[in-house]
């Protein structure tokens, strides 16, 4: 590119030269040489005298220098006088030619500069006399003072028609290499702007590398920072591994002593495990014996009973004939005359005497078999089980889980009915189902107090059954309103796992103390916390579960045993028990779960009851969620609004958040009730008070939910339709709840009755009455 530049500029010099040349115009001829007469060869031949000085002429332009010389009739292409710029430029073109003159620019710089100024001195002597020819040239060189350069010599007067063509031809020469020059001017400028432009462009590239130098250079940097810190990270890594190796090898020689001991200790387990085989073969053939000799002695014990029976209805019968003819001798002396009546009376005594004593010892004997009947069926009962239940290595633990009644543990004598029908069904080991006008599922006969006892149970046996927890080792975390915690604590001590429970702030007194008597840790968390704080009840059982060893959460909020443990046990039961209830003269039954209507905590037991129905059993059933106001299980979203964010104190049910086991489809649950706490105490008022039936808050809530949603137009149609049957759960009692300030007031602040003021009326004057009489008696 340098070059090129000088290139440039060396022919915008010479250029510059040219046009210098071209208007300083040629030296001036000496005086009287075109005045003298013509010169002989022989002069023409002699040497040149030395010149004189010639002054300089004026200075003329080159376009008045041309068009003297070519004359004003001349068609020669002259030069601009003027142009654009002040620029003596180009030859105009021809006319009719269509085409650009040749440049004479480099012709003339060909042509000697004294030939021009000769050619300017012929124009101006041909100015000067009108018209010139030249054949009338000629040169006196006698004239001329000293020597005449052979330039000057050459303008005979037959070389002028020959200067004169060849000045046109060097003019013309000189025009095309001006125009040459001009042109490659152009070009060279034209490529001066490419090449800057280029330049332009290779700066910006050179900027744009710069900078990516220093983004790669930033890059380069961030990652030798990034490959320091892996450094640095594997250098700790590797001191950490070294750490543990040296650990692990400690640990690895301490467990391979407690290995040795855990054989040991294994081997001798095994052996007391096969003493007791032989022992419970034992145990179990004479409990087999004990059980026919049980079974015999009940046999004899009913004969001797009933020999015993017969022989008192004959000592009866025998004594009935000898008060009989008593009676005949009496009215005998009676008609007689009267006499023997003191000796009636006294027998009379002594038959009465007689007969009560029989009748006494005829009630001690019939209670004294009935007790040894009953003992000997019971222990009959018992060895049964035990001998049909009882695995030979875990011979305790297993038979009481089998005894372990979730469901129920109430004699046959004290189970509720189903109903209230002529033929009753006794729902045994199952909790039971009243009515209500309504029908109520009751689940506070519950081992644990409520309808959370299946789920523990269910959630507990499946975490074994998939190798989740390891006895003497885990330890059973749950977050819960309670009810679960204290179904998992039973479920965990027959187990023998340890059990954290952590609960909200709200829940009762009664709770913790039944957890704490079954053995679980109990951790309070703030009851305003939200779900997804690591302050509530889930957020401090998941820090657990992480920093405890063998901790493990069962979650009930996820764990799909929650709806499958309703699903399959509370469903079937209400199932069986209205199917079972058959209609009376007072109360009709359509056979069938026309409505059923619960409370809503995880959604487990809503969502299992309701799969249950109407998988199985009646697809048309209408299923009703309860929800308290301030919880935002209830769908759709917008019931919800009122009373969002407030607090309730009803326990058990509603949540800040939709458990994962909730389904909220209608599908499964069809509509959604919203109760207060008010209306929910209010409805277990009613309950204990006309049904007596004990039970918690989230029942009364379950019953107001379903009352309202009677009164609804949907609800109101199934309300008059004979025999429809409306069933609700009732999940738990009111064990847990007795100190808490609603039921304290509700129990304890009640109105007087009327009743109560006719006690206090009664007692009132029985007090003054003995003041009375005590005042007399003083």
């Amino acid at each position: 590119m340098s070059t090129l530049k000088h290139n440039i500029r060396h022919q915008q010099a010479q250029l510059a030269n040219l046009e210098k040349e071209v208007l300083r115009g040629p030296r001036p001829l000496p005086p009287g040489i075109f005045n003298s007469p013509p010169m002989s060869p022989a002069e023409l031949d002699a040497a040149a005298p030395p010149s004189s000085y010639t002054p300089r002429m004026a200075r003329r332009s080159s376009y008045d220098a041309l068009q003297g010389l070519a004359g004003p009739d001349s068609s020669l292409p002259l030069p601009r006088r003027e142009s654009e710029n002040s620029i003596r430029e180009g030859i105009p073109t021809s006319s009719g030619s269509g085409q650009r003159a040749s440049s004479p620019t480099r012709t003339l710089s060909r042509i000697p500069v004294s030939s021009v100024g000769n050619a300017r001195a012929l124009a101006e002597e041909d100015n000067g006399n009108t018209s010139h020819h030249s054949s009338h040239l000629s040169v006196s060189t006698s004239s001329m003072v000293g020597g005449s350069s052979p330039r000057r010599q050459s303008f005979a007067p037959g070389n002028t028609t020959k200067v004169l063509a060849d000045l046109q031809a060097g003019v013309l020469n000189a025009k095309n290499a001006l125009e040459n020059t001009k042109a490659q001017l152009r070009v060279s400028q034209r490529q001066v702007s490419q090449l800057t432009r280029q330049t332009e462009d290779l700066k910006e590239v050179r900027e744009r590398l710069r900078l990516e130098n220093e983004g790669l250079n930033n890059v380069v940097a961030r990652k030798e920072r990034l490959l320091q810190e892996v450094l640095d990270r594997a250098r700790k890594a590797e001191a950490e591994v070294i750490t543990l190796r040296s650990s692990l090898k400690s640990e690895t020689s301490t467990s391979k002593k407690t290995i040795r001991d855990m054989e040991a200790s294994l081997t001798e387990c095994t052996a007391r495990t096969q003493k007791a085989e032989r022992e419970y073969t034992v145990l179990r053939d004479s409990i087999k014996g004990l059980v026919e000799s049980f079974q015999t002695d009940a046999v004899n014990l009913r004969e001797e009973m009933k020999r015993r029976e017969d022989k008192l209805k004959s000592e009866a019968e025998e004594m009935g004939r000898k008060y009989r003819l008593l009676l005949e001798e009496i009215q005998k002396e009676r008609e007689d005359g009267g006499e023997g009546i003191g000796e009636l009376r006294r027998l009379t005594r002594e038959n009465e005497r007689i007969g009560k004593e029989i009748e006494d010892g005829l009630r001690t004997e019939m209670r004294q078999l009935r007790a040894e009947v009953d003992r000997s069926t019971t222990e009959s009962e018992e060895a049964t089980q035990t001998a049909k239940w009882v695995p030979s290595t875990h011979p305790v633990v297993f038979r009481w889980l089998t005894g372990f009644a979730f469901a129920e543990i109430l004699p046959p004598s004290s189970v509720v009915y189903a109903g209230s029908c002529d033929k009753r069904v006794p729902l045994q080991r199952r909790t039971p189902v009243v009515d209500l006008h309504d029908l109520g599922k009751v689940e506070y006969t519950s081992a644990g107090g409520s309808v959370k006892d299946r789920i523990a149970k269910r959630m507990v046996e499946e975490a074994e059954r998939e190798g989740k927890l390891t006895p003497g080792y885990s330890v059973v975390i749950e977050p819960t309103s309670g009810n679960t915690g204290i179904g998992l604590a039973m479920a965990c001590a027959i187990k023998g796992y340890s059990v954290i429970i952590t609960l909200p702030n709200k829940m009762s007194l009664e709770k913790e103390a039944a957890l704490r008597a079954l053995g679980a840790e109990v951790v309070r968390t703030p009851t305003e916390a939200a779900f997804d704080s690591p302050e509530s009840h889930i957020g401090v059982a998941n820090r657990l579960q992480r920093e405890i060893p063998g901790g493990i959460i069962l979650d009930q909020y996820r764990n799909v045993n929650n709806p499958l443990a309703h699903e399959y046990t509370t469903g079937p039961e209400i199932v069986e028990a209205v199917v079972a209830t058959p209609p009376t003269g007072e109360r009709s039954s359509s056979g069938k779960v026309d409505v059923f209507v619960t409370g809503a905590g995880t959604g487990g037991t809503i969502t299992g009851i309701s799969r249950a129905i109407k998988k199985k059993h009646n697809k048309d059933c209408i299923v009703v969620g309860v929800d308290p106001k301030g919880s935002i299980l209830a769908f759709p979203d917008t019931l919800n609004e009122d009373g969002s964010g407030e607090q309730y104190v009803v326990e058990g049910i509603g949540y800040d958040f939709v458990p994962d086991v909730l389904s909220r489809d209608p599908a499964d649950v069809d509509q959604w009730i919203k109760t207060s706490d008010d209306e929910a105490f209010a409805a277990v008022r009613q309950l204990m008070r006309h049904e007596g039936l004990l039970v918690g808050g989230s029942s009364g809530s379950a019953l107001s939910g379903a009352l309202r949603w009677l009164h609804s137009d949907k609800g109101r149609a199934i309300a008059q339709t004979e025999g429809a049957n409306v069933v609700v759960l009732l999940p738990d009692g009111i064990r847990n709840y007795m100190s808490k300030p609603w039921f304290l007031k509700m129990a304890l602040e009640a109105e007087p009755t009327p009743l109560a003021h006719r006690i206090a009326e009664v007692l009132k004057t029985s007090k003054s009455d003995v003041q009375t009489n005590g005042a007399v008696s003083e």
